[in-house]
Parts: structure tokens; C-alpha cells; sequence
């Protein structure tokens, strides 16, 4: 354990050897002490030993920063089912992190302090919810599988402040590969074409899709009229079908990292 003012003196040779000694400790165990350098500097690192966590100073040399419990493999801090700061922060600004709410202790992240995540579900910026002071301006459109859910980012310490983002939780929306980011896609269906020949034919036939049953009599056609039929068409013949376009899924609950 040693600390050090990172200053040296004027003095005899062996003096200045002696206090260059004294800084060369200091610097190896990173100001490790039971109470914090008396003389601090902007990203200084400090090894609390009294409660066995690593601190750095902030950038404005204002206060001290806890990195981390110095027990724990990685920092990871506590197992308080959380997560500590060091874990949340080491997740890039503007990337999402999924976690699974329906487990026993879900882990949640930090909307307050220098590692700030919004919730990406509606309805979570008023007094006291997640994301109260973060976003702002929540606006739907649509319902169902066509609703669109945006909010604006309303921390101003955040690098994203002002932008406006979706919120997947309650779109039901999916983060897909691609080369233009932020590129955002409502709910489709690919195209299904087909044909039916030979309505009035009473041997007319429909297959896959298509259904074929009698209609009734027509008085149409050059020949006076006749049988027909009519063609109906059903996905569901051939194909898994709902009320709306998805893929196989699990639900998971998003969250933002805005700062």
C-alpha cells in the first residue's frame, strides 16, 4: 500500500531516488490505501482497502467513481443478482441488452448515474418508473400487430438526447442483420399469386390454397349460362398462420444503454 503526491522534490541524490521509489509504489498498487490520496488528479485510479473496491476520480477531479468490488472475478461487484456498474458499463452506448424477467432475481439495469439503459416498453416514463427523466414525447400509432410505439431521449447528459427511438418491448419489434442501421420495417407478408381456369367448367378443381365449390346457375356466357363454381383461397390449407407474420420466438424484455 502507498499513495503519493506525483510531485518530486528538490533534493540530494539519494532524497530524490528515495522519492521516486515512494512514487514507483504508488503507481504499482494504484494508490491503494485505507483513505483516499491527499492529492488527487483527473482519472486517478485508487484501491479503497477499508471496503475493498476499486475507485477512479472522475475527469473533473470532483469525486470518485466505483469501479468495482476487488474480491470478485472482472469486477463483477456482489452477487446481488444485478450486476455490478463495471458489467452494465462494459456494454457499448447506443447497444441493447435483452434480459429474461420471467426468471427468479432478474438482473436489471442501471437507469441512473454514469451508465444510464432505458426500458424499451411504453407506459414506463412517468413519476417513479424506469424510465421517468429519460424519455419523453411517447407516441402510438396503429394497434395490434401494425402498432408503432416511439419515444425521444430526454436525458441531457445522454450523447443520443433529442433522438427518437422504438420501443421493442411493446412493438413486438425484432433487431434484424443489415447494412443501413436504423432502417425500421412494419409488419409484411411475402407476395402469394396464383390462378383458377375453368370456373363454369363443373369439372373445375383448386388445389393447395385455393377451395373450389359450387356456386349456383349463371345466365352468362355465349352459351347461355351454366354451372359454376367459386374459388375461395385460405392460407391456413397450407401453411401455419395467425392474426399476424412472425417466426418462432421467445420473449425477452430490451433495454437501451443511452449514456
Amino acid at each position: 500500500m502507498a499513495q503519493h503526491d506525483y510531485q518530486i522534490a528538490n533534493d540530494s541524490g539519494i532524497g530524490v531516488r528515495s522519492d521516486i521509489n515512494a512514487m514507483a509504489q504508488a503507481i504499482a498498487t494504484l494508490n491503494s490505501g485505507e483513505s483516499s490520496p491527499s492529492v488527487t488528479y483527473p482519472n486517478m485510479w485508487w484501491v479503497d482497502t477499508d471496503a475493498g473496491r476499486l475507485k477512479q476520480r472522475n475527469p473533473a477531479n470532483t469525486a470518485w467513481i466505483d469501479r468495482g468490488d476487488m474480491a470478485n472475478v472482472f469486477l463483477q461487484g456482489e452477487d446481488d443478482g444485478q450486476g455490478s456498474l463495471v458489467s452494465w458499463a462494459a456494454i457499448p452506448r447506443g447497444s441493447t441488452v435483452e434480459i429474461d424477467e420471467s426468471l427468479p432475481h432478474p438482473p436489471v439495469p442501471p437507469n441512473s448515474g454514469e451508465c444510464v439503459f432505458v426500458k424499451l416498453t411504453a407506459g414506463e416514463d412517468g413519476p417513479g418508473d424506469f424510465n421517468d427523466g429519460l424519455l419523453s414525447n411517447e407516441v402510438v400509432s396503429g394497434s395490434g400487430a401494425t402498432v408503432v410505439i416511439t419515444a425521444d431521449i430526454a436525458l441531457p447528459g445522454s450523447p443520443y438526447y433529442g433522438q427518437t427511438i422504438h420501443l421493442w418491448n411493446s412493438e413486438g419489434r425484432y433487431a434484424k442483420p443489415g447494412a443501413s442501421d436504423g432502417t425500421v420495417a412494419n409488419d409484411q407478408m411475402q407476395n402469394i399469386t396464383g390462378a383458377v381456369g375453368d370456373i363454369l367448367n363443373t369439372r373445375a378443381f383448386g388445389s393447395g390454397a385455393f377451395v373450389m365449390a359450387s356456386g349456383g346457375t349463371s345466365n352468362y356466357g355465349t352459351t347461355g349460362g351454366g354451372d359454376y363454381n367459386r374459388a375461395t383461397f385460405d392460407a391456413s390449407r397450407v401453411a401455419r398462420t395467425g392474426t399476424f407474420t412472425d417466426v418462432k420466438n421467445e420473449q425477452r424484455t430490451f433495454y437501451k444503454r443511452i449514456k
